[in-house]
């Protein structure tokens, strides 16, 4: 059984999709558990494959994950970044 906020229907979760491929970031609000929200950023290596990605995450009454989107899309970025430079260096 899935948890309340999972999103199960597919055309909402084709816009979720269709906006996260816009805007570089997602947001889980509340799918994995109550009362917990998220905002993450793909880390992307040299041909914009995905390596990883980073997260952070915090509670619905203190946290707000969209005003931790850019601060979370700048650290994938550099991340991304660093390990491409990594990469070259070898």
């Amino acid at each position: 059984m899935g948890r309340p906020h999972t999103v199960v229907a597919p055309g909402i979760l084709r816009r979720q999709l269709q906006r996260v491929t816009e805007t570089g970031v997602a947001f889980q609000r509340e799918e994995s558990a109550v009362g917990l929200v998220c905002v993450a950023a793909p880390v992307l290596g040299r041909r914009d494959e995905p390596l990883a990605a980073i997260s952070v995450a915090g509670p619905t009454s203190r946290f707000r994950p969209g005003g931790q989107a850019t601060a979370v899309r700048a650290a994938a970025a550099a991340l991304g970044s660093t390990l491409i430079r990594r990469d070259s260096q070898r």
